[in-house]
């Protein structure tokens, strides 16, 4: 096992010192009894199922040179609850890695038992403890899994659609590669307790043409989950369906044409006789399942997207998507009741949550801070109060009450949960409000899935899950090869080196194959046409988009009118996926954000294109151009940017090494480029917006842009360099610390009256922190300098626009606290940590901002502490270290017998 300069980690060198006390060999188990058995070196927690024997698994934070080995021997076991403690050893996958490669959060898995005291619905914590063991590469699997998944199962596992003339298409979902659909088969994960494969297919036609019109040359792309389980009769499955094929700068092959908008009729879920499967929502499309067939071929058919009763067929518009999960389980035998269309009990019963203790590995310990991209520390929220009800008990009520919420509004397809505006629209059924760019701030935060960690229950995970698939149905973005590759940047390079496009993640700029006709694009199909002239089109499909001066009405019930989340809002896409990732190490999820991260890579992409008539484009290079020419005068960056960094540190943080190696150089070129835009202030961005300042005299930053970018820099820095390009990160850090200081300490600071007063003659209520807005330069076409370079404390007059910003300033302290710890004081004595005090209403203390924290965060109405979580993290870590160094302090000395019971000397 490689460890490196990595010793001067306390809990490594505890690592070190348990060593491996246990050699176990191929996956067996041995009892604890019979060992030396380890202290915990990290525990993971769950509320206990209703299954006394189930399938532990979830994510730990680890340090550097643990995992993966090169010797493939599992580094863990689990301590079982069993009579007899057994250690049972435990398949470990990468969740996501360290910068120089090894992995920084892994996945556990390992079948346990629940002890006679432990109760269903109670917490109940198992010990992960070192011990090496070399285990079996792959599960043994029931006969009846097996046969399910066997390649040689033609035409009986799979996803079946027809069209509007009848003609059948098939997507085979057992991997076999004769398949005309078959597109590809990975391995995702293997071990002794789970295999997890991902197939991707394309729905073929199948069987003989109809007499009224031919089919399509293929329908939809589908990339099916499957993960089987030791000794388990239970297939999870989770499925992405995709209107999105297409090959990139090479010729297409029959499987990457376009289709534009298409319609079909519903969409079944076949297996075989004797299977079924079991949806984690019921919402109002998914179907009753039915027999079909005799013999060997006989099979059960699950409609997950029924047809509507009037017959009328669905669309999808060109790179929509959906997606759904499920577990495949026995039919009950002919006397038993029919299982539940929808029932969250089998899904992942022994998920569990990475505990917080002295000495652990986990979240809230700076030793394994490695929470998102920026690798964050999460804070402890026991101060939560909710109607008398503390701490995790009060999350745990707050996260069932809204997926109880949103679970109810997808199952009766209506309007219901936090912030759901849309109706069931046949397959979707979108999140937040239609338009791309929505104002406010719902959903724009830098953390997300806390809660999950907090209180140790699944309820805020499985919400966010649901969350996720309806953002998906409303983020068109779905670009994939015949393989089920997402299609981006590199793919686009043609032969003569250029990107043949201007592409945008807002106001659809899009590939050109895919827009649609009345956006220029290509024509509609013959089956288009037919779906109109036979008057099937959905209820849902307003307007005439399929002629060239066609348009669609802006309203809720019309599916086009939903925009993509766009780029600058694009983190209320990306952090439900994120917190999959990180928590559960969800595949499906992290595909998602390998796919978010391509296409803003897509978009700011690093090589010449074809330039739109109307724009010189906004790419990388095109910025890069910018930075040349007015060097340290700003550059129009901004939140767009901060949130598609965000998911480009998060894709390499979690992709394989051909991805991370590939994408690497684009990071390099993203921090020089604001190396070198940056202004003496250490501010990126000038951009002109009427809305800040009330006029256009000046060029001028938006406070929470500035400090998202912040974020970003955070993000290349912990994701991308540290350890292999420090002097780089040095840089960024630099730039991170002038940035606070100019906003925090320089002229943009400010203290105003709050909104609300209680006497508004005498305002008594303040707020205090940098200006929202803040005027960097004459808006002169980089004419003249940036004001800060005629001097660091100038501002015109009326330079300063808005209120202050006291809502995101946390972690951009906590960040330059970290940069500066010893050079700009220490611990909680930080210059930058104690500014914190300051912001928003003013206190006098560390209490009084604690307390302004569990007043926000026991108000669902007001909470920000996915803002702050990072930062509360922060400031628990160094009060538990001032207690520390308080308590050894106090201690007595025993007397110095260097001076013979003398008096010490005078110090004067």
């Amino acid at each position: 096992m490689s460890i490196g300069p990595e010793r001067r980690n306390p809990l490594l060198r505890r690592w070190l010192l348990i060593g491996a006390v246990a050699c176990t060999a191929f996956g067996t188990a041995t009892p604890a009894q019979e060992l030396d058995t380890p202290e915990a070196v990290a525990r993971l927690e769950l509320i206990a199922p209703r299954r006394n024997h189930f399938l532990l698994h979830g994510t730990i934070p680890i340090p550097k040179g643990i995992f993966p080995r090169e010797d493939h021997k599992s580094p863990f076991a689990v301590l079982n609850h069993d009579p007899a403690g057994t250690l049972v050893p435990a398949q470990v996958e990468i969740v996501s890695r360290y910068p120089t490669g090894e992995a920084d959060v892994v996945e556990i898995f390992a079948p346990v038992d629940l002890a006679p005291e432990d109760r269903p619905g109670a917490p109940v914590s198992f010990s992960i403890v070192a011990s090496e063991s070399k285990i079996d590469r792959a599960p043994k699997v029931t006969p009846r899994v097996a046969n399910l998944l066997a390649r040689q199962r033609h035409g009986t596992f799979g996803l079946r659609a027809t069209d509007v003339y009848g003609n059948a298409y098939w997507a085979d979902l057992s991997g076999n590669p004769q398949d005309p659909g078959f597109g590809s088969l990975r391995i995702l994960k293997s071990g002794p307790w789970v295999r997890e494969r991902r197939v991707y297919a394309t729905m073929m036609p199948l069987g003989t043409p109809s007499e009224q019109g031919p089919p399509l040359p293929h329908l939809l792309g589908v990339h099916a989950y499957v993960k089987e389980v030791k000794d388990q009769n239970e297939v999870a499955l989770d499925l992405r369906v995709n209107n999105g094929a297409i090959s990139g700068a090479r010729a297409p092959t029959a499987l990457e044409s376009t289709l534009g908008i298409v319609y079909w009729r519903g969409i079944q879920l076949v297996l075989p006789a004797g299977w079924t499967a079991i949806a984690d929502v019921a919402d109002p499309f998914l179907g009753v399942p039915h027999a079909e067939g005799k013999g060997d071929g006989a099979t059960n058919v699950i409609p997950i997207v029924t047809q509507a009763p009037d017959g009328r067929l669905h669309m999808m518009g060109p790179q929509a998507q959906f997606e759904r999960r499920f577990v495949l389980v026995p039919v009950p035998a002919k006397n038993a009741a029919r299982p539940p269309r929808a029932d969250p009990e089998p899904f992942d019963p022994g998920l569990a949550f990475c505990e917080g203790g002295p000495n652990l590995w986990s979240w809230f310990v700076p030793a394994t801070a490695r929470y998102f991209p920026q690798r964050d520390l999460l804070g402890n929220l026991e101060f939560v109060n909710s109607g008398g009800t503390r701490g995790r008990l009060a999350l745990r009520a707050r996260a069932a009450k809204d997926l109880a919420a949103l679970r109810e509004g997808l199952t009766n397809g209506v309007a219901r949960g936090y912030y759901v505006y849309g109706t069931a629209m046949g397959w979707a059924h979108p999140w937040w409000v239609k338009e791309q760019g929505s104002p406010g701030g719902e959903g724009i935060a830098t953390c997300e899935g806390y809660v999950s960690v907090a209180s140790a229950s699944r309820e805020n995970l499985d919400y966010l899950a649901l969350l996720h698939r309806m953002n998906v149905c409303r983020q068109p973005q779905a670009s994939y090869d015949q393989s089920g590759d997402p299609v981006g940047y590199h793919e686009w390079i043609g032969a003569d080196g250029l990107v043949p496009f201007d592409f945008r993640l807002n106001g659809g700029v899009l590939v050109p194959q895919f827009l649609l006709p009345c956006m220029r694009g290509p024509a509609a199909s013959d089956q288009v046409r037919e779906v109109v002239r036979r008057g099937l089109r959905p209820p849902y499909d307003l307007g005439d988009p399929y002629e060239p001066d066609g348009t669609w009405p802006s309203r809720d019930d019309c599916l086009l009118a939903w925009w993509p989340h766009d780029d600058q809002h694009y983190i209320r896409y990306t952090k439900q996926p994120k917190a999959l990732v990180w928590l559960s190490n969800d595949s499906m999820a992290k595909d998602d954000l390998v796919l978010a991260a391509e296409m803003y890579h897509l978009a700011r992409h690093e090589s010449p294109h074809v330039q739109a008539s109307w724009s010189v484009g906004r790419t990388l290079r095109v910025f890069e151009g910018l930075a040349q020419a007015h060097p340290h005068q700003g550059l129009p960056l901004g939140r767009e940017d901060a949130w598609g960094i965000d998911a480009m540190c998060a894709a390499y943080s979690v992709a394989g090494d051909e991805w991370r190696a590939k994408n690497r150089p684009w990071f390099d070129r993203m921090a020089q480029l604001m190396l070198d835009g940056a202004m003496p202030t250490g501010i990126v961005q000038r951009m002109i917006n009427i809305q800040l300042l009330g006029h256009t005299k000046y060029a001028a930053t938006q406070t929470f842009e500035s400090l998202f970018l912040m974020h970003a820099m955070r993000c290349i820095n912990e994701s991308v360099f540290r350890g292999v390009d420090d002097a780089k990160r040095g840089e960024l850090e630099q730039l991170v610390v002038r940035g606070v200081d100019y906003l925090f300490f320089g002229p943009p600071w400010a203290r105003q009256p709050s909104s609300w007063q209680p006497y508004p003659g005498k305002p008594t209520l303040f707020r205090q922190g940098p200006r929202q807005a803040i005027a960097v330069a004459l808006n002169d076409d980089y004419e003249t300098p940036p004001f800060c370079e005629q001097s660091p404390e100038y501002l015109p007059p009326d330079g300063l626009g808005l209120g202050v910003e006291w809502y995101h300033p946390w972690a951009a302290l906590s960040y330059a606290q970290e940069i500066t710890d010893g050079t700009a004081g220490s611990g909680l004595a930080n210059k930058y940590l104690k500014r914190a005090i300051e912001c928003g209403k003013p206190h006098n203390n560390w209490k009084e901002l604690l307390q302004d924290f569990a007043e926000q965060a026991s108000d669902p109405s007001y909470d920000n502490s996915p803002n702050w979580i990072g930062f509360l993290g922060k400031l628990q870590s160094l009060m538990r270290s001032a207690r520390v160094e308080g308590a050894r302090a106090a201690q007595p000395r025993p007397p110095d017998k260097s001076l013979n019971g003398a008096a010490p000397p005078d110090p004067k």
